[in-house]
């Protein structure tokens, strides 16, 4: 293509002077501007894949940490986190195709200049008596050849076009907000009743005409063998999970089956901990727009992560599901979020699983201090848990 160019030029220069030094000029402009518009798509296709990085990792978190996201009643937060990089990546598309929008322009004008020129100057031979009709045509495809090079490179802005368009019909519409149930307003330890509750766990395990009471500022321990149903339990609790029969009560009001109604009063840490990749702060202090970092600092250090944030900082990230952290600091991070969120309810799954005797103790000892301000229901397979609470549910 570049040869065929070069030698169109020529061609022009030999046949008539103006017209091929008018195409030479052209060439110039045409050049510039192409590689212009080039630095601008590769600076924005870095732009985009970071962005779009961003983009798939807190996919990737929202789908992995969906049970805590429901717990806390954070879907607004985490919508307005997608939102945000979804919105950036929208921004580049708008920005660069401007770029587009003006390379075309452009393009088109100095194309345009081309042909008339070859037009008029071929014409007003013609009208001389130099040159026959024919040669309006020649001087048209010539001028065509050393422009055509010049469409061909800006032709995939259409394509760009065509895939900003799409992302606008992708990106731009936001979800409608559905009214959420009213939660429930408990001020200090709530008193909690299961009366002959009945769940299906799976299709080998029930768990039938459960009764308990827990009452504020107890201890209440879940006791049993792996795949009893502690962990049912508490999702059933949350009203993550249906009740056959019976009924949940809080305080004596039915939460049965009914989600969202204790997120505000409850503060849970699940069996997996459900880290995000963000800070360590920021998984800490989740869903918190402004943090209070001595807050966390004091979670963190209840929790037995005093050595780790000192040495890495609450900065330091944690990576996709906490894979910059061993099990048992993984766990303890998440039950630091619990005890940053505060809360009059806690629920805890297994939380000194994966923990060595001396960090065991500091999770005892958390545990034992929230029943002060709080009650505390917690699935465990630890005895010496056990031997501190004071309701024992054996599943």
């Amino acid at each position: 293509m570049l040869l065929r160019m070069m030698a169109c030029i020529v061609v022009l220069f030999v046949w008539n002077p103006p017209l091929g030094l008018i195409a030479l000029a052209l060439i110039f402009p045409l050049a510039f501007s192409s590689r212009q518009f080039s630095l601008k798509g590769k600076e924005n296709a870095s732009a985009q894949r970071a962005a779009s990085g961003c983009l798939v990792s807190a996919v990737s978190d929202i789908l992995y940490s969906i049970p805590v996201i429901k717990a806390w009643g954070s879907e607004d937060f985490e919508s307005k986190t997608f939102h945000g990089t979804v919105h950036e990546i929208y921004k580049l598309n708008q920005g660069f195709q401007r770029e587009v929008d003006q390379y075309w322009c452009l393009t088109y004008f100095l194309m345009a200049i081309g042909y008339v020129s070859a037009v008029v100057l071929s014409t007003r031979s013609v009208l001389a008596g130099t040159m026959t009709i024919g040669n309006i045509t020649v001087a048209y495809s010539y001028m065509s050849n050393v422009l055509n090079p010049a469409v061909s490179l800006s032709r995939y802005g259409n394509d760009l076009f065509q895939t900003d368009a799409a992302l606008q019909r992708v990106f731009e519409p936001k979800p409608e907000k559905k009214e959420k149930a009213a939660p429930m307003r408990i001020q200090s330890a709530p008193k909690v009743t299961f009366e002959d509750v009945t769940i299906v766990c799976n299709e080998n395990k029930r768990i039938q005409n459960l009764s308990f009471t827990a009452l504020p500022h107890q201890l209440v321990i879940l006791l049993g063998e792996s795949g009893s149903g502690k962990s049912t339990l508490l999702q059933t609790l949350l009203g993550n999970q249906d009740v056959e029969a019976g009924r949940i009560l809080v305080d004596d009001a039915d939460v049965t089956g009914r989600p969202g109604l204790l997120r505000d009063a409850t503060a849970v840490s699940f069996q997996q901990s459900y880290l995000f990749d963000r800070s360590l702060a920021g998984n800490v202090a989740y869903a918190c727009e402004k943090p209070d970092f001595d807050r966390v600092k004091e979670a963190l250090q209840a929790s037995g992560l005093g050595t780790l944030t000192a040495e890495r900082g609450l900065d330091f990230g944690v990576g996709t599901k906490g894979k910059f952290l061993s099990g048992g600091e993984q766990r303890r991070v998440a039950f630091a979020r619990a005890l940053y969120k505060g809360a009059a309810l806690y629920l805890f799954d297994e939380p000194t699983s994966e923990l060595d005797m001396e960090t065991g103790k500091m999770i005892h000892d958390a545990i034992l201090r929230l029943k002060e301000e709080a009650t505390v229901i917690v699935a465990t397979h630890d005895p010496k848990l056990a031997a501190q609470a004071d309701v024992v549910v054996r599943l």
